[in-house]
């Protein structure tokens, strides 16, 4: 005999193939066709006819119809490119290698759901929950995550060409071999999060904080840094050349390099011993702003593909 939490957890399943099945259909159709058949379930004997609240779905779903409840849904591979889920319930969902490029998921509840591999090209995450959620060698470019919560995330080798990821936080996430090309950051917490060998080229953090953040090996090549917190970031073998540090606070930087083409102005806040070394390497182009002159050359090698 299945336990009334195992009943429950079958219902999550149903939920989640009943969505796949009729993704038209009421959210309430859906919750109330996988609670009567994994009640039905739950019975010694097994179910041999349909449930009357079966009926329900063939019914269309409404414009008022509330969010869908799909905690828990298995939805590995599936295919929901330009699905509307703005504020669907999804924590601990699996979403492994799901196709959701162009997809609507606003406000959605990801929170501890694996959506690695998954497929989001162009999707609108815009306040979405990611709160512990593994993406890793997720797709991202071009979507819209302004806002997200990605705390304590898993992004290892995502990829972000293109994202706007402004005002995201992603403190303590796992962002080490991720893909952030011209990446929009602005204002995103990245405390403590590890980059360690992620490509930043050309990213914008302006007034970003990634204070104890873990840079090394990270390519930065062009990336803004405008008024960014670098307080205590590990910055050991970092691309740096052509970083725009003005305004930006530094104390406490580990492995901190002045290479040509980096960027400051008066308001920059220096590692211990660098503000008079940075001055007798740089030179004015204009008022109050300066750019390093000499330093080591850069590391070319390509971002991956």
């Amino acid at each position: 005999m299945v336990h009334d939490t195992d009943a429950e957890g079958q219902a999550d399943v149903l939920r989640g193939l009943l969505y796949l099945a009729c993704p038209d259909a009421p959210t309430s159709a859906l919750n109330e066709t996988a609670e009567a058949i994994a009640a039905r379930s739950a019975a010694q004997a097994p179910p041999m006819e349909g449930v009357p609240e079966a009926e329900l779905l063939t019914v269309r779903r409404s414009a008022e119809d509330p969010p869908r409840n799909l905690a828990g849904a298995l939805l590995a591979g599936a295919l929901l490119a330009r699905v509307d889920l703005n504020g669907a319930q999804l924590p601990l969902a699996d979403l492994s290698g799901a196709a959701l490029d162009d997809s609507r998921l606003v406000g959605a509840d990801l929170g501890g759901a694996d959506l690695s591999r998954a497929q989001l090209h162009n999707a609108d995450l815009t306040d979405v929950n990611l709160n512990a959620a593994n993406l890793a060698d997720a797709q991202f470019s071009g979507a819209k995550l302004l806002h997200a919560d990605l705390t304590d995330a898993v992004l290892t080798r995502a990829r972000f060409v293109g994202t706007n990821l402004t005002g995201a936080r992603l403190v303590r996430s796992n962002l080490s071999g991720a893909l952030l090309t011209h990446a929009f950051l602005v204002g995103a917490n990245l405390s403590q999060a590890s980059l360690n060998g992620g490509h930043l080229t050309g990213a914008d953090l302006t007034r970003a904080r990634l204070t104890g953040a873990d840079l090394t090996r990270a390519n930065l090549w062009d990336a803004v840094l405008l008024g960014a917190d670098l307080r205590e970031v590990d910055f050991g073998l970092a691309n740096l050349r052509g970083v725009n540090i003005a305004d930006a606070d530094l104390t406490g930087a580990r492995h901190f390099r002045l290479v040509s083409g980096i960027t400051w102005d008066r308001y920059t806040q220096w590692p211990e011993g660098f503000a008079q070394r940075a001055r007798e390497l740089s030179e004015e182009f204009e008022p109050g702003a300066y750019r390093v002159r000499g330093g080591r050359a850069p590391d070319r090698s390509p971002a991956p593909t």
